[in-house]
């Protein structure tokens, strides 16, 4: 943009790019001191001139000026709990192909298995904390951790699934849950 903003372009340029929005710099052409290209920023605020203030992960705070730098957004990250939902999903995916295998005497075997498994996939994710699925995130079947775990502590201490919040803040202090149960690689306890 060049020369001076109304107002308006002003409050348009604020709620395009709201305090906390993520940018990616891809260039600032007529800065003789640019931040580097590819360097993350958060939007701090928006000046009156309808520059861009900006705090960058490499500790500097040039603004951006729109229309003469360039830049994007920085994708969204995902949540912790989100993650733990798409983890769940293709674990139950796998689940439910394996049980397909099964003979019916063999399914009706697993009946307490299966329930297990099938109220935890419909209520992990929504029932605990953003801590408490980073921590089910570090297991390489998180769905399997909180299955297993909830039928052989007996079901009913976790009243049908209502409380997996409280049983992942049991297992979260635990220190042998590691030997029982396999790890994402780069995420040993």
């Amino acid at each position: 943009m060049r020369g001076f903003p109304t107002k308006e372009q002003v409050e348009r340029i604020r709620q395009q790019y709201p305090a906390g929005c993520r940018l990616i710099l891809d260039e600032m052409p007529e800065d003789p001191f640019p931040v580097p290209p590819g360097t993350m920023g958060e939007v701090v605020g928006v000046d009156d001139a309808g520059q861009l203030l900006m705090k960058w992960q490499n500790g500097r705070s040039l603004s951006l000026i729109p229309g003469v730098d360039r830049f994007h957004a920085a994708p969204k990250e995902q949540t912790a709990r989100e993650r733990l939902k798409e983890k769940i999903t293709a674990s139950l995916a796998r689940y439910q192909k394996d049980w397909l295998d099964k003979s019916p005497q063999e399914l009706m075997a697993m009946a307490d298995q299966i329930f297990a498994v099938q109220i935890a996939s419909e209520t992990l994710a929504r029932s605990i904390s953003e801590e408490q699925a980073a921590f089910l995130l570090r297991f390489q079947d998180p769905l399997e951790v909180i299955s297993e775990e909830w039928r052989t502590r007996a079901m009913d201490d976790y009243a049908l699934g209502s409380n997996f919040s409280e049983l992942t803040e049991t297992l979260m202090e635990e220190d042998d849950l590691a030997v029982c149960y396999p790890m994402e690689q780069d995420m040993g306890m």
